[in-house]
């Protein structure tokens, strides 16, 4: 597999692209992506390339959102 590096002019515009890519993987295995994640977790779900992306997805939403609301929690 190739690693591919994609930039954003925000990480507002990171958020929201990962939010799309998680809403795909979210239609095509019909759950959502908390509830995947924590099945991915407690070893319920196969290590496929797809489980693996949508976790890496959610960990990089989790951590670019927590980034986010510090920053607001800086500027209010």
């Amino acid at each position: 597999m190739t690693k591919e590096r994609i930039t954003y002019a925000s990480p507002l515009d990171a958020l929201l692209a990962i939010t799309r890519q998680m809403g795909r993987y979210e239609g095509k295995y019909g759950m959502a992506t908390e509830d995947f994640f924590d099945r991915y977790n407690s070893g319920e779900m196969p290590c496929e390339t797809d489980y693996m992306m949508w976790s890496v997805a959610y960990r990089d939403f989790l951590s670019l959102r927590a980034k986010l609301s510090a920053r607001m929690k800086e500027v209010a």
